[in-house]
């Protein structure tokens, strides 16, 4: 039995080194609009955040392209007449990203979808009170878009989302689940290895 593991551990892992010397590793880095929300099933639409700006690493292999997704962000507010209270939502991203490419000499098009989660907590401070409350959303987005390939290195492109989000809970709140529906953009700048 160790034996049949071992070979079909072994073949495996030629078969992947051999497709590998096509496959093609790259970084990006993603500036995002917030869109527009088309349907929304809660009174928390200032309250949901996509990463501004993200990380993305990227795999493509043949027409197949993989995309993990990485992002950060953090709104900070106060009274604008005496700050008197602060309000600071924080939180980051993460999401997977998998796409059909169709490719046309310097032009790479691709549709798919991204899958994620968003982990934000926010926390609200004045005189009297200090609170924090943590909720976690999960977002699936269809999406198209393009890469126009400057060299074999270097390439800037751009996105279109109907992101559909799920909207956790704060650990304050009642247990009803919310969502919303909204377009984003993202502008990528990638490079590949």
């Amino acid at each position: 039995m160790k034996k049949k593991l071992t070979i079909s551990f072994l073949l495996m892992s030629l078969f992947m080194l051999t497709h590998s010397a096509f496959a093609q590793f790259g970084i990006g880095v993603g500036v995002a609009s917030s869109g527009s929300i088309i349907t929304n099933s809660t009174t928390l639409d200032s309250e949901v955040n996509l990463a501004p700006a993200s990380a993305y690493f990227i795999y493509k292999l043949n027409q197949l392209r993989l995309e993990g997704e990485f992002g950060l962000f953090s709104i900070n507010s106060t009274d604008s007449e005496d700050d008197s209270y602060e309000v600071t939502l924080a939180g980051y991203t993460i999401g997977i990203g998998a796409f059909y490419t169709k490719k046309n000499v310097n032009t790479d098009f691709y549709a798919g979808a991204r899958l994620g989660k968003i982990f934000q907590s926010e926390t609200y401070k004045d005189d009297y009170y200090d609170d924090e409350d943590k909720r976690n959303d999960t977002f699936i987005a269809p999406t198209i878009g393009f890469e126009y390939i400057f060299d074999s290195n270097f390439a800037m492109g751009g996105e279109i989302q109907l992101n559909y989000l799920l909207i956790g809970n704060y650990n304050s709140e009642d247990t009803s689940e919310n969502t919303i529906t909204r377009t984003r953009s993202i502008f990528f700048i990638r490079y590949y290895f």
